[in-house]
């Protein structure tokens, strides 16, 4: 299936639909639409696959040209990554997606009409999890399993690391499981919502309202500090570092997941997601914006 690719604007002209600028020559690029919201952004097989409200789903092999691709649904993605040789996106209605490379897509029902917030790959299994505590698993991401989380607020994200799911969610909710079906609650010493997971560098860092940040060696005892950044609400690991978006266009950086630097941004709009793929990092957010890094420290977008 074909999408309708978008290329950068000649010239470098602002025009309506401007969302992200060229990591090469400075010019804008777009996502294909100034209002739709980005929400969940991962790579893989050589390609960027954004995903957003009702259904939207971009494409890109740079993180610069994107291309948009039909979903066949019309509810909101939350999330999406890559494992087992394809990616799962999850979204609302306790639907998830599946494809191979990108463009061409199949709705898999869960057992849940549950919106999805997150999902991740690891040690052979899907994991999604969502609202109510909602935690489903899969080693194809066709047929799923739902599981007891012991959680009643909403999960927001998942990673896999170091032989460990962990999973967070709203009121300081931290859950930990080694197989993806047997999960334990973590006290974290904090009630703010949690929106983000990553593993790297041999530490769990976790990111969350009113700028909270936190992290942990081993999955259980927990440091977190809160107040010095705006909310923070993606995160990923990758070349060598941490990076975190968040509201009005905030983004940090770590080397280690313990002290975080914030970064100039080219954007006030909020940042969701960023992922990191082909040398560079590119995270997406409201009103389709899309910036993008070739190092994490110096951005440009809309």
């Amino acid at each position: 299936m074909e999408g309708r690719v978008v290329r950068p604007l000649s010239r470098c002209k602002r025009l309506a639909s401007l969302v992200a600028f060229s990591i090469a020559t400075g010019c804008a690029t777009t996502s294909g639409t100034t209002t739709t919201t980005l929400q969940g952004v991962a790579f893989g097989a050589g390609t960027f696959v954004a995903v957003g409200e009702s259904g939207a789903i971009l494409t890109s092999p740079d993180g610069q040209s994107w291309t948009e691709q039909s979903s066949g649904v019309s509810f909101m993605l939350n999330a999406v990554t890559y494992g087992n040789n394809r990616f799962l996106v999850a979204g609302t209605g306790g639907m998830v997606l599946t494809s191979n490379d990108g463009q061409d897509w199949n709705a898999v029902p869960l057992l849940t009409a549950a919106t999805l917030q997150g999902t991740s790959f690891g040690n052979d299994t899907f994991v999604t999890v969502g609202d109510s505590g909602t935690i489903a698993t899969s080693n194809d991401a066709q047929s799923w399993i739902l599981q007891q989380s012991g959680a009643s607020g909403a999960l927001h994200d998942v990673v896999y690391g170091n032989g460990l799911f962990v999973a967070v969610g709203d009121g300081g909710i931290l859950l930990t499981s080694s197989d993806g079906g047997s999960w334990s609650s973590v006290n974290t010493g904090t009630t703010e919502v949690l929106w983000g997971v990553r593993f790297g560098a041999g530490v769990y860092v976790v990111v969350g309202a009113d700028g909270l940040l936190g992290y942990s060696r081993d999955g259980q005892a927990w440091t977190v500090q809160s107040g010095t950044f705006p909310t923070m609400r993606g995160l990923v690991y990758a070349d060598g570092q941490f990076v975190g978006v968040g509201t009005g266009g905030t983004i940090l950086t770590s080397s280690d997941g313990t002290s975080f630097t914030q970064r100039v941004s080219p954007t006030t709009d909020d940042l969701y997601a960023v992922a990191f793929g082909s040398g560079v990092f590119a995270a997406v957010g409201v009103n389709g914006a899309i910036v993008t890094s070739r190092d994490g420290l110096t951005w440009s977008g809309s």
